[in-house]
């Protein structure tokens, strides 16, 4: 439809942003390519749901080729240290922690998006989202109380992983 005319696309446009699901690593990629090329676009955004578990290995090893084959949009993400392409190059640098750093910049791209919803792993073989609760803490502390990103995020739902292992499979399920 917004390929149509000038007048669909100014009017399908917002809408077809307001609430943005994100099901698979491509498409978290495209978004965050897109945002960096029209940051007005993340004005839209009032609902996000991230469907992906980002500890999961095959999506480290996914977002590891696809930061790869679109080097050109991360070269533009800044980093205390640089870009984050340069941080990535690092030796040191766990690559595990690539799909939660790109969450968290495309979060700061949102800046009126009110609910969030991350699915989770499920089993306690998978690392937690330590890297991105870090992140949050270090990007609310910086900016201040009432400057702070993710400031207007007023509701955060967490679903677990439909996809991990039943218990005893590869991994104990969480039952804390």
């Amino acid at each position: 439809m917004c390929l149509v005319s000038l007048h669909f696309s100014e009017i399908a446009r917002p809408l077809l942003y307001c609430v943005v699901p994100l099901w698979h690593e491509v498409a978290m990629v495209l978004f965050f390519r897109t945002l960096c090329s029209k940051p007005e676009y993340g004005l839209w955004t009032c609902d996000f749901a991230c469907y992906i578990t980002l500890t999961a290995p095959s999506v480290i090893q996914n977002f590891q080729h696809l930061v790869y084959i679109h080097s050109d949009a991360f070269r533009s993400i800044p980093t205390p240290a640089g870009s984050f392409l340069d941080m990535l190059r690092r030796p040191r640098v766990p690559r595990a922690i690539v799909p939660q750093v790109l969450l968290v910049s495309v979060l700061k791209s949102l800046p009126m998006v009110k609910t969030v919803l991350l699915q989770l792993p499920v089993v306690r073989t998978q690392e937690d989202y330590s890297v991105l609760c870090a992140q949050i803490q270090a990007l609310r502390l910086h900016g201040g109380f009432h400057n702070a990103p993710f400031e207007p995020i007023r509701t955060l739902l967490l679903q677990g992983d439909p996809n991990g292992p039943a218990d005893g499979q590869n991994g104990t399920a969480y039952s804390d």
